[in-house]
């Protein structure tokens, strides 16, 4: 698992490093189309935790095995008879056990104890990338919810036939957008009407693009991956560019 999630971070990060400079010199030459859809390619690494194909070239290959291998941390239990050796009395005849019953006794306790407190590495950083996405998650729906709140209570329908989704005038916004991922819809604001009360052609012909080539959707991937993957720089970066 850990040398699965190596990978894909490895991979990803290089992925989207290569895709921001492909963006960069090849501004102009390759259609915004072509350049918007390379960025599946990220999504899909990052969302397909697994190897597809093994490659002999594969940036992998740069990466020591010793990285890769697991260290377990394992808390030992220390008895109070290591800590009290130099005190140590022998046990009156009375009171004396069997040696071979605790030779038989003693591994099995020492498995149970060691099985207890052995807290490998693996385990530690899933709970810390658990808690990170969990975190990450409920923020970005805690701020979807607040906003969507409040556009239904301040928003007005608009009459737009040839609209495929609602549009609606609203004043809690700075400016024109798509919102809503079941239930898309146009937000326009006040000064995006002209002066007989009707959306802007060409404000309103923006936003219905945004609709029609999916970008409620992009968004919704987006921040899957970003509250996947909270702790890298790569995958922030590769959202805020597409």
């Amino acid at each position: 698992m850990m040398k699965t999630a190596l990978e894909v971070l490895v991979s990803s990060a290089v992925l989207i490093a290569a895709l921001a400079a492909l963006r960069f010199f090849l501004r102009g030459k390759i259609s915004a189309r072509v350049q918007y859809a390379l960025w599946l390619l990220a999504a899909l690494r990052l969302l397909i935790p697994a190897s597809l194909f093994s490659s002999p070239v594969s940036v992998m290959n740069a990466v020591p095995e010793t990285v890769i291998e697991q260290t377990p941390f394992v808390f030992e239990q220390v008895s109070t008879a290591q800590w009290n050796t130099a005190d140590a009395q022998p046990l009156p005849a009375s009171t004396a056990v069997d040696d071979s019953a605790i030779a038989e006794e003693k591994p099995a306790a020492q498995t149970k104890a060691g099985a207890a407190n052995a807290l490998s590495a693996e385990t530690v950083f899933f709970l810390i990338w658990a808690a990170g996405s969990v975190l990450t998650l409920g923020f970005i729906l805690a701020q979807n919810l607040r906003a969507a709140k409040k556009l239904r209570k301040s928003r007005v329908l608009l009459d737009v036939p040839d609209a495929k989704i609602p549009v609606y005038i609203t004043k809690e916004l700075p400016t024109p957008c798509l919102f809503g991922l079941l239930h898309p819809a146009v937000y326009l604001t006040e000064s995006a009407l002209d002066e007989n009360g009707n959306a802007d052609t060409f404000v309103l012909r923006h936003e219905l693009t945004h609709y029609k080539r999916g970008d409620h959707i992009w968004c919704a991937v987006r921040l899957v991956c970003v509250a996947a993957y909270w702790f890298d720089p790569f995958v922030w970066l590769a959202a805020r560019l597409s």
